[in-house]
């Protein structure tokens, strides 16, 4: 935190990184992390917003991401492609066969762009709206500036196959896919508002 505003650093390792198998040998590191701060989902109507500032370079990406269990997650991020600077909405799921506790367990995963938009200016609002299984992505300028991006169906996040689980957790993050950058994404601040039916 430096000057009232959170920076995140766009570190290799991403928030969807293949599942391993599971086990007692598992060596610990400190480059055992991702650059996320979240917060798990409390009811079912929720609405997270955050103000980023944020200048991606090639394969850099930061924003607003809800994970859910065994890699089932939702990315709203800044990224970079090249010259093209833009906002993109993916999910990601994960296929395997059984639990990663089983031996022999082997998983694939799988992202999908939902939406995306162009985007070049440095600072942004972010906002997801999740109102049971109907997400809502806007984007803009200011709060009160805020444009549809696109609206998605909640349940990708929660396949049937997931079984049971305590729910999402969503908040912010940055990551340098791979590679280790020592750029950092600035968050001036991060809300998120639950209404109780």
């Amino acid at each position: 935190i430096k000057d009232s505003r959170l920076y995140l650093q766009c570190k290799r390792q991403r928030l969807d990184e293949p599942l391993r198998q599971m086990g007692f040998d598992c060596p610990k590191s400190k480059d055992c992390f991702v650059s996320m701060l979240g917060q798990r989902q409390c009811q079912p109507y929720t609405v997270i917003t955050s103000k980023m500032v944020f200048m991606p370079q090639e394969g850099e990406a930061a924003g607003l991401a809800v994970i859910q269990a065994m890699n089932h997650q939702m990315h709203f991020c800044r990224t970079c492609t090249g010259e093209r600077q833009f906002l993109q909405l993916t999910v990601t799921s994960a296929e395997y066969d059984s639990p990663p506790y089983f031996p022999g367990f082997a998983s694939t995963n799988r992202s999908t762009v939902l939406a995306e938009t162009e985007w070049n200016s440095e600072e942004i609002v972010l906002q997801i709206e999740m109102e049971n299984e109907k997400f809502t992505i806007r984007y803009g300028t200011s709060e009160n500036a805020l444009q549809e991006l696109a609206v998605v169906d909640g349940a990708l996040l929660n396949p049937e196959k997931v079984g049971c689980m305590s729910g999402t957790v969503a908040g912010m993050y940055a990551t340098g896919n791979g590679e280790d950058r020592g750029h950092y994404a600035g968050f001036d601040w991060f809300e998120i508002k639950s209404k109780i039916p």
